[in-house]
C-alpha cells in the first residue's frame, strides 16, 4: 500500500452528538499520524442528518462533516459509536476525504467496501477505522454521496463476523459545502456548475427536486 491516511479520533463527552468532539487528521507525506483525543473540535452546523465541525491539528485547520450510522447489525456485538466523515484541510493537502469510525474492532485482512447507489469501493482497515484503497476513487465516492440517499459501509470484526453499516445522506451537500466555506475552500460542486461553458439554444425552466 503506497498511500495513508491519518487516523479519524472521536472525543467522547457524552451521548449526544451534538456534544460529541471529534479530532481529525489528514495526508501527510504517507506518513500516519493521531491528534490526542482531548483536542475539541467545534460545530458550525448542522443539516439534517450530518453535522460540520472545525478544529486545529498538526496541519492547521480541518473542517469536516459527519454522520453517525442509524443502522448496523449484527446486533449481538458491541459496534459503539459509529461514524462516516468528510474532512478538508485548509492548507489543501486534503479535500473531501472520506472515513470510517467505530468502536469494534476490524480485521486488517478482511474485505471492507462503502457502498452507495452503483458504486462499490474498496477499503483498507486500520484497526477500527476504514478509508478508500485507492485515493483516485475518494472524489469518486462523495460525488455519488451527494446524489444518494444512504451509504452503506460493510467490513469484516476481527472475530470473523460481517459487519453492515448504513447512514443517512441527508443533508450531506449542504453540510459539504459549509465544511468547504468554514475552511475558506471552494465549493467543489459550485465551482464545477460555475466552469462549465454555457448552453446555446432555447432555456428551460429548471427541474425542481429534493436537494440533500
Amino acid at each position: 500500500m503506497n498511500r495513508f491516511r491519518k487516523p479519524v479520533t472521536f472525543c467522547r463527552s457524552g451521548l449526544d452528538l451534538w456534544k460529541h468532539a471529534a479530532v481529525f487528521v489528514g495526508l501527510l507525506f504517507g506518513i500516519v499520524w493521531t491528534i490526542p483525543a482531548q483536542a475539541a473540535d467545534r460545530m458550525v452546523a448542522r443539516y439534517k442528518d450530518w453535522i460540520v465541525y472545525e478544529g486545529e491539528g498538526p496541519d492547521g485547520r480541518v473542517c469536516y462533516a459527519a454522520s453517525e450510522a442509524n443502522e448496523y447489525s449484527p446486533r449481538d456485538i458491541d459496534h459503539g459509536e459509529v461514524y462516516f466523515t468528510v474532512a478538508s484541510f485548509a492548507n489543501r493537502k486534503a479535500i473531501e476525504q472520506p472515513g470510517f469510525s467505530g468502536d469494534a474492532p476490524l480485521n486488517r485482512a478482511g474485505s471492507a467496501r462503502a457502498i452507495t447507489g452503483d458504486v462499490r469501493l474498496s477499503l483498507f482497515v486500520d484497526d477500527r477505522e476504514a478509508f478508500l484503497r485507492l485515493g483516485s476513487d475518494e472524489k469518486k465516492l462523495v460525488s455519488a454521496m451527494r446524489k444518494g440517499a444512504d451509504l452503506r459501509v460493510e467490513a469484516q470484526h476481527e472475530n470473523g463476523e460481517r459487519l453492515f453499516y448504513r447512514f443517512s445522506l441527508a443533508g450531506v451537500t449542504d453540510s459539504l459545502a459549509a465544511a468547504a466555506r468554514q475552511c475558506g475552500l471552494p465549493n467543489p460542486v459550485a465551482a464545477k456548475a460555475k466552469a462549465a461553458p454555457p448552453r446555446r439554444g432555447k432555456r428551460r425552466a429548471p427541474i425542481r427536486g429534493r436537494r440533500r
